[in-house]
């Protein structure tokens, strides 16, 4: 594929609708970003790709990227807590999660973390743990197979067999994403002249797709969850 494909149908949850209008932005940015990189071929002609298309591409992908990251983490803000009281899975990650922030600093083994217990019981204690979920989730980027999956378990989605293959298939795509983002994509043995790593059109728009393509199927198997 050469272009940025559409954006998924929108969720029937309200608790998504937010997440879904953050996955349309997204993929309407990288479609931009792709039309940009084609208007600036077309322009120059014939011969390999400006620094300019280069880094329109590198943009593309960053941006599909944060959009999957914004995405994910406004669907634990808004959904998380009704899966929690209601999804047997995404319940039964909830306890797990809760059982370990009580043995997190406790010096001996099998005692718990007054701290933790007395914030837990202050209040409502269901609605503290749940908060504290949600703030361990999206205290970081989600910009990694491994972050994914943590998050689709505690959504209650990680038998999605769907959603769980297009997680894996971007792997590569996280892993050029983070060159960009981290490295500039500055390679000084690859390319003399331009020092930089040449990315091909066609590869970064897969990539893309597939990084949009998570998110949507992401709002899909939650949505199926409520």
């Amino acid at each position: 594929m050469t272009t940025i494909r559409s954006p998924g149908r929108p969720p029937v949850a309200s608790e998504l609708q937010r997440a879904h209008k953050i996955v349309v932005y997204a993929h309407g940015t990288a479609g931009s970003l792709l039309a940009g990189y084609n208007s600036l071929g077309q322009a120059r002609g014939r011969g390999a790709p400006s620094d300019e298309q280069q880094d329109l591409l590198r943009a593309m992908l960053v941006f599909a990227g944060a959009g999957l990251d914004a995405c994910a983490q406004q669907i634990v803000r808004d959904a998380l807590p009704s899966l929690a009281a209601k999804h047997e899975e995404a319940r039964t990650a909830l306890v797990g999660f809760a059982a370990r922030q009580l043995r997190q600093s406790a010096s001996d083994a099998g005692s718990v973390d007054a701290r933790v217990l007395a914030i837990l019981l202050l209040g409502n204690p269901e609605k503290n743990v749940i908060e504290m979920l949600v703030d361990d989730l999206t205290r970081s980027s989600m910009q990694s197979v491994e972050e994914l999956k943590r998050v689709a378990a505690h959504l209650g989605v990680a038998k999605d067999k769907q959603l769980m293959g297009r997680i894996d298939g971007v792997r590569t795509a996280f892993s050029v994403r983070n060159r960009i983002s981290h490295d500039m994509d500055v390679d000084f043995t690859s390319n003399p002249r331009r020092n930089r790593t040449l990315r091909r059109r066609a590869d970064m728009v897969r990539d893309a797709n597939g990084l949009l393509g998570v998110a949507d199927a992401l709002i899909v198997a939650v949505d199926k969850a409520l």
